[in-house]
């Protein structure tokens, strides 16, 4: 085991110049710097005046004081980063990106799925290959190019996305900035009770406005007003487009697939502590790729029954226009599979008793998925 203790003062900055495989980074107190990886990482760690850079062939483990500015340029396999509190610049991940607790945040390309939670500012991002999660925001979040899915939710800035799949999104409209969203497939929209704002809705598939109030055709789209009209909000779909003037309505799904989150990030945690550090590359990163996998796997289930529900509901036409207003409740359940069932799952992923793809398609068949 290689590892690396250094002193830091409040001027440091640090930069992950290249790792091979997982990066961990997580950010404590005190004024010290530690690294980690296997002997076989070549793991080099120099500090020249204020800057330290770091690389590594294999995984490695970072711990540092949370006020420290940390880049990232190149990590081969996935990152997670937690509590830290100055700026993030991440520049390239060839996998996944996890984040909780950061900063003002720079991403500027994910190859897989990014995960953004309880984040402390401003959030701007270039490009993600897979899906994101993008929840509990102190900031604005801009997202230029997501190649999957979006889940947004309860973000205190304005929001800028553009989506290559579906997304289900909660705008809250500002006055002093606008919000857009764009997907190529469908979008599912949740603008908070009492809001303000001037909304611009354009769908390529059916629109769908839940008691939205009062609302007007215009030159591509449709238009309608909340309140004052002090905001302005703008919402394209290439697929269908589902509107709704209330509050969000998370699935029964959501309190399980969270448990399964928690479960395995206290299962990686135990993976640490026996072996104090990463053992072969990336044990620590099990877990989380399992209960990501997992996550998705329903998601999918679930966004069909979403869709079905909806196209299912009953509508009212109003003047003959592809716009319609629905009086059904907003959201469904997927066929109902037990919490004791999907948790065995897990536990025979985790045992080794089943490979993820095994499990997914399980879980697909359990979820009605075809």
């Amino acid at each position: 085991m290689e590892k690396y203790n250094l002193d830091v003062n409040e001027k440091t900055k640090v930069r992950i110049v290249s790792v091979g495989r997982d990066l961990r980074i997580s950010g404590r107190s005190g004024s010290k710097l530690e690294a980690q990886a296997p002997d076989f990482a070549e793991l080099k760690v120099e500090q020249k005046e204020d800057q330290i850079t770091i690389s590594a062939r294999s995984a490695v483990m970072v711990y540092l004081p949370a006020s420290t500015p940390v880049a990232i340029e190149r990590v081969g396999g996935d990152v997670r980063a937690t509590g830290l509190h100055e700026s993030l610049l991440v520049e390239s991940v060839g996998g996944d990106l996890r984040l909780k607790r950061i900063g003002q945040t720079e991403i500027q390309w994910v190859g897989g799925d990014l995960t953004a939670r309880k984040m402390d500012s401003d959030i701007i991002v270039t490009h993600v290959g897979g899906d994101a999660v993008i929840e509990n925001v102190e900031g604005a979040v801009r997202c230029n190019s997501i190649g999957g899915d979006l889940l947004l939710r309860s973000v205190q800035g304005a929001v800028d996305v553009s989506v290559g799949g579906d997304a289900s999104v909660e705008i809250v409209p500002l006055k002093e900035a606008g919000s857009r969203v764009g997907t190529g497939g469908d979008l599912t929209c949740y603008i908070p009770e009492g809001a303000s704002a001037n909304v611009r809705v354009n769908a390529g598939g059916e629109l769908v406005l839940v008691e939205p109030g009062e609302f007007e055709e215009a030159e591509e789209g449709v238009v309608f007003h909340l309140g004052d009209g002090q905001g302005d909000v703008e919402l394209t779909a290439g697929g269908d487009l589902w509107l709704r003037v209330g509050e969000y309505e998370a699935l029964d799904t959501d309190d399980w697939i969270n448990d399964i989150t928690r479960r395995a990030e206290a299962s990686a945690a135990e993976v640490e502590a026996r072996v104090g550090a990463i053992v072969g590359g990336a044990l620590a990163f099990d877990a989380d790729r399992i209960a990501e996998r997992v996550r998705k796997s329903v998601s999918k289930a679930r966004r069909k029954a979403e869709r079905a529900q909806k196209r299912a509901a009953s509508y009212a036409t109003s003047d003959g226009k592809n716009v319609r207003k629905s009086f059904g409740k907003f959201g469904s359940n997927p066929p109902e599979v037990s919490d004791e069932e999907r948790m065995t799952i897990l536990r025979m992923v985790e045992q080794g008793k089943i490979n993820v793809e095994e499990a997914e398609k399980l879980l697909s068949a359990l979820e009605g998925e075809s």
